[in-house]
């Protein structure tokens, strides 16, 4: 008996993945080649709130200001984005540290 192969699917790979779907099998997916592919359900770009929607919060006059939980939100997935980036463009990153960045990087977004 043969062992189940495996494979760690990073979000890359994922998306050519769902790139390759022929638009023939889409039905099969109910979805539609001209109005909406699966990659398009990946999350690739944010939304941003301009700073009046977000705005700093005055605590006390001799502390600053507080930012508040969206700037704060959006400046932990910018952060953990650049350590991606960084590891990938350095080459020293192990597929496993690259795994468990992106999962960080999922649950920032999704807390967003």
């Amino acid at each position: 008996m043969l062992p189940k192969a495996t494979e760690d699917l990073n979000p890359l790979r994922v998306r050519e993945l769902l790139k390759a779907i022929p638009p023939a099998d889409l039905l099969l997916l109910d979805m539609s080649a001209v109005h909406g592919r699966p990659e398009a359900l990946l999350v690739d770009h944010l939304l941003v709130p301009p700073v009046p929607i977000r705005p700093s919060v005055m605590a006390d006059a001799s502390i600053g200001s507080n930012e508040d939980d969206l700037t704060v939100k959006i400046s932990q997935i910018i952060t953990v984005n650049n350590v991606i980036r960084g590891a990938m463009e350095g080459g020293k990153a192990t597929i496993a540290m690259l795994m468990e960045d992106w999962d960080f990087l999922q649950l920032h977004v999704a807390m967003y």
